[in-house]
């Protein structure tokens, strides 16, 4: 294939390029996110799956797709939780690990602020051995000393499995 360009159009190419033999990408998976017409139409499901009319950063196919067959999409979406959403469809292996944390730091009303770090921590956690479901251990006071602090326990335990191992 010839190598793309970003113009208006996703898939125009550099004709002036070599042809060679490259990787499938996400290329025809974004369209137009810009209203083209006033009156948009999805199918019921989709409204009542939590979409507000706007996409909030997310690729429309994307959204849709995981808002249909994803029942925790949809319930960040019901939340507002735009954010999370965004994180979540980027990284699945972090919802498929935090889910059960997601849902006992909402019932218990902790503010995650930044999603990346949270969802990274959780994963540091289930790696130390940690249980994921007490709220002492995800809901922490500071976040950032928290993420900092298991992270340097991880880094010393793996240089000391290395230095055990030469």
């Amino acid at each position: 294939a010839r190598k793309r360009t970003m113009g208006i159009y996703m898939d125009t190419f550099c004709y002036g390029s070599d042809i060679e033999l490259r990787k499938d990408n996400t290329t025809y998976q974004h369209i137009a996110s810009f209203p083209v017409c006033p009156d948009m139409k999805v199918i019921p499901q989709i409204w009542r799956n939590g979409f507000d009319g706007a996409f909030h950063g997310i690729e429309p196919l994307t959204l849709f797709k995981a808002m249909l067959t994803d029942h925790r999409i949809e319930t960040m979406m019901k939340q507002c939780r735009y954010g999370h959403v965004r994180h979540f469809i980027d990284h699945p292996r972090h919802l498929e690990t935090c889910w059960n944390a997601y849902k006992i730091a909402n019932r218990n009303h902790y503010l995650i602020t930044d999603i990346g770090k949270w969802a990274d921590y959780i994963c540091m956690l289930v790696e130390m051995g940690k249980d994921i479901r007490s709220p002492h251990y995800i809901c922490p006071d500071n976040l950032e000393a928290e993420h900092d602090r298991i992270s340097e326990k991880i880094r010393a335990k793996k240089e000391k499995e290395r230095t055990e191992e030469e």
